[in-house]
């Protein structure tokens, strides 16, 4: 006998209308010895909708007891009672809700937990390398280049101000940005201008300090 036929038409004609919901935020997984459980999709989350038996009243309604978390939008608890029938859905709405709701945030819990910003000695490395390449701009300073350079040493020098308040990812970000400026402008800089201790010291900033995750100082040097 299918699982559909274990129970009252009424409470099987509800369970799929209610499975029939499943989207990106929340899943149905096998039920075990229970009706329904539904699961809050994220892998993290432990926010569940649990639907565990059924009775029948001496009037004929039935009740089915569920437990659920969270309780409801002020209380991310556990509750468990039992609910008539022409309730249930509603109630199963009342979780998915939330659950859209959680899921609909912007990510400010997780991102500040994981913002970095990079420590003292990488940033003095960092503020020397800049300062290299900045004096390198002034050497390869032409008539045409000239404004392009000019703007690329005021972002260096806004970068080296910000060193000590900017997180890991905003200073990645703006260094990309400088250094892809200046290979747009077809600025090679070599042995001349870098030596290859300093060269060396911007490399190890990159692979440690900062990860751009790019070869922006290979194709530069």
């Amino acid at each position: 006998m299918s699982n559909k036929k274990k129970y009252p038409l009424t409470l099987s004609t509800e369970i799929a209308e209610i499975r029939a919901l499943e989207d990106d935020k929340i899943k149905f997984v096998l039920p075990g010895k229970n009706i329904l459980c539904a699961k809050d999709r994220d892998v993290n989350s432990k926010f569940h909708f649990t639907v565990h038996k059924y009775q029948t009243m001496n009037d004929g309604t039935i009740q089915v007891f569920v437990s659920k978390k969270p309780t409801s939008k002020d209380e991310v608890g556990t509750e468990k009672k039992w609910i008539y029938l022409d309730q249930f859905k509603q109630a199963f709405l009342s979780w998915k809700s939330i659950i859209e709701a959680y899921n609909s945030l912007n990510n400010i819990f997780e991102e500040s937990e994981h913002i970095q910003y990079i420590d003292s000695e990488s940033k003095r490395k960092l503020d020397y390398a800049l300062e290299i390449i900045d004096k390198a701009l002034d050497n390869k300073k032409t008539e045409e280049n000239k404004s392009a350079i000019d703007s690329i040493k005021k972002d260096i020098s806004s970068l080296r101000e910000k060193l000590d308040t900017e997180n890991k990812k905003s200073i990645t970000s703006k260094l990309e940005s400088i250094l892809n400026k200046i290979k747009k402008i077809g600025i090679k800089f070599s042995k001349e201008f870098l030596s290859e201790a300093q060269k060396e010291v911007i490399k190890r900033i990159i692979k440690g300090g900062i990860d751009l995750g790019k070869e922006f100082i290979s194709d530069l040097i």
